[in-house]
């Protein structure tokens, strides 16, 4: 295996998760426990729109909001440290 030019002893371990990956995984299982159980249709309201379909079906898309609005949080954040990282390496170069 190519390791980049770097000589990594291979361990005995195997895979090892990570918490973020266990956390997951615990989450991951528990929205499919969820999904199996609340199978039955129910009215969802929303605003001005009214729709009958399967609980689960409404628990996914405020799932998927949910992720959508992380990742894009995720962005924003990184995105401002960014900008105040470059805004303090200037402020530091010019006193000097």
């Amino acid at each position: 295996m190519y390791t980049g030019g770097k000589s990594e002893p291979m361990g005995d371990e195997g895979f090892r998760p990570s918490p973020r990956q266990v956390i997951g995984a615990v989450i991951g299982l528990l929205a499919v426990i969820f999904i199996v159980q609340n199978s039955d249709k129910q009215t969802v309201e929303f605003l001005f729109y009214s729709l009958t379909a399967p609980v689960w079906i409404a628990f996914v898309v405020i799932l998927l909001a949910g992720a959508v609005l992380g990742y894009v949080g995720r962005g924003v954040i990184q995105s401002r440290q960014l900008k105040k990282a470059k805004r303090d390496k200037k402020k530091g170069g010019s006193k000097e």
